[in-house]
C-alpha cells in the first residue's frame, strides 16, 4: 500500500462553526459565504433556491469555474433543486450538499489535493 503525504495550508485550513456562525481566514460570519480560490466574502446568493449557476457564477469567466460545489446547508443536511443540480452538471460542475461542518472538512480535504473546489456556507 502506498502512502502519500498531503498537506493543508493555505487560508482555510482552520475553520470554526457553531450555530449562527462560521469562521474562517481569522474572520467571523453570520450570513451565507463563498469560498473559492484563496478568498472568502459574503455570498450574493442567501438562500438554497437562489444558488443557480446564473446568479453565483455572473461575473466568473468558464475556465475559472470549479469542478465542485460544496453547499453547507447550515446544522441539518438540506438538498438543492434537482433541476439546479442539472444546471450546474451541465455546466461541469460537480455538487454536493451536507451540513456545513462537514463541508468546511471536505473543501480543507479537496484544496489538499489541490483541487478545483469551491463552497457556499450557511451558518
Amino acid at each position: 500500500m502506498l502512502f502519500e503525504e498531503n498537506p493543508i495550508g493555505g487560508h482555510f485550513a482552520e475553520y470554526g462553526h457553531r450555530s449562527g456562525e462560521i469562521r474562517l481566514a481569522g474572520q467571523s460570519f453570520h450570513k451565507p459565504v463563498l469560498v473559492h480560490k484563496d478568498s472568502v466574502c459574503l455570498s450574493q446568493c442567501r438562500t438554497l433556491s437562489d444558488l443557480t449557476p446564473e446568479n453565483l457564477l455572473s461575473d466568473i469567466e468558464p475556465v475559472d469555474y470549479p469542478e465542485i460545489l460544496i453547499i453547507g446547508t447550515g446544522a441539518v443536511q438540506k438538498f438543492i433543486h434537482p433541476k439546479i443540480m442539472a444546471d450546474f452538471s451541465q455546466i461541469g460542475i460537480g455538487v454536493e450538499c451536507m451540513n456545513t461542518e462537514s463541508a468546511c472538512r471536505t473543501l480543507t480535504f479537496l484544496h489538499s489535493e489541490g483541487r478545483k473546489a469551491w463552497a457556499w456556507l450557511q451558518p
